[in-house]
This record gives C-alpha cells, sequence and structure tokens, in this order.
C-alpha cells in the first residue's frame, strides 16, 4: 500500500510536468533535453518535499487511509529523502567542474554587518 501511495504520487507528478512541457521540448539536442529533465527533477524534488511537508502536518484522513501511525511515518521519511536526495543531486549538477566559478562570499559580510547594525539601533533609541 506505501510503495503504491508513493510511486502513484511520483508518478502524477512527473505526469503532469510532462504534460506541461510544451510541444517539442524533448526532441532538441543534448543540452536542450539535459535541461528539460533537470527541469523534471526538480519538479520531482518539489514535489515530494511538498507532500513530506502536508504529511508532517498529520492530517487524519491519510493516517486512516494508510492504516497506521508507523505506516505514515514510514511515507513521510520516503517522501522527505527523495526530496533531499534529488535536490542534492541538482545542487551538485549545477556547480560540476571548475569551483572557481561559484560565487564569492564577500557581500554576505557587508549584508551581515548591515543588518546587525540595523537591529541594534531600536535598543539603542529606546535606551536614551
Amino acid at each position: 500500500m506505501l510503495r503504491l501511495f508513493f510511486g502513484g504520487v511520483l508518478l502524477a507528478v512527473g505526469g503532469l510536468w510532462l504534460v506541461s512541457l510544451q510541444a517539442g521540448a524533448l526532441t532538441g539536442g543534448f543540452w536542450a533535453l539535459r535541461g528539460t529533465l533537470i527541469y523534471g527533477a526538480g519538479v520531482l524534488a518539489l514535489g515530494s518535499m511538498s507532500v513530506a511537508v502536508i504529511l508532517a502536518s498529520r492530517p487524519g484522513w491519510i493516517e486512516d487511509l494508510l492504516g497506521g501511525l508507523d505506516k505514515y511515518y514510514r511515507l513521510h521519511r520516503w517522501f522527505a529523502i527523495s526530496g533531499l536526495t534529488l535536490g542534492r543531486l541538482l545542487g551538485k549538477s549545477r556547480y560540476r567542474g571548475d569551483r572557481r566559478r561559484r560565487p564569492r562570499r564577500r557581500n554576505c559580510d557587508l549584508v551581515s554587518d548591515a543588518s546587525e547594525s540595523l537591529s541594534e539601533q531600536p535598543t539603542l533609541w529606546t535606551a536614551r
């Protein structure tokens, strides 16, 4: 029952993604096909994590449908792991090759300092 539900949800999300594609999206060259399939894997990752979040809210009717809380938690775990795995694989495929192309983090320090000084201002105003 769990595998059927898990596979059915993933097939439904993948099927909806396939229906939403434009005509000829899968007939392009290698790089066009690669981009389309990466987009599809992202849709599957987002769909898996969305179902995991819905299951985390513990709606009672799904618990009754699955036949117990232990099966419910197992299904939640499967969706969360599949979503995280797909998302992580997509993140790795984006930066494959030269690591020097990653953006530098110098701007984060500037934003961090600015936000820290802005957060201290209200306390300074009330202390006067």
